[in-house]
């Protein structure tokens, strides 16, 4: 069997043309995707900065249990929206 070189010739467009596309998609959505990544960095420094608060009022505590749960249960509230 033979195989024209036309058919190779129509079978690599195709595939080129289908890179083409993607990378076009891809290019598109960039903005969107670049908003979204913003967003998880944001959610995860408020978590870090949460977590941190949660530490050093731990670390502070000098034996009153009571204000660092106020503290902390404030902390955690900020970071929920609550």
């Amino acid at each position: 069997m033979t195989v024209s070189r036309s058919k190779i010739s129509v079978s690599k467009d195709r595939k080129t043309s289908r890179a083409a596309k993607t990378r076009q998609s891809g290019t598109a959505d960039l903005p969107k995707q670049i908003d979204q990544l913003k967003t998880r960095l944001k959610t995860a420094r408020m978590q870090q900065q949460a977590s941190a608060e949660i530490l050093r009022a731990i670390a502070n505590a000098s034996g009153d249990a009571d204000r660092s749960l106020q503290r902390i249960s404030e902390i955690t509230a900020d970071l929920f929206n609550a």
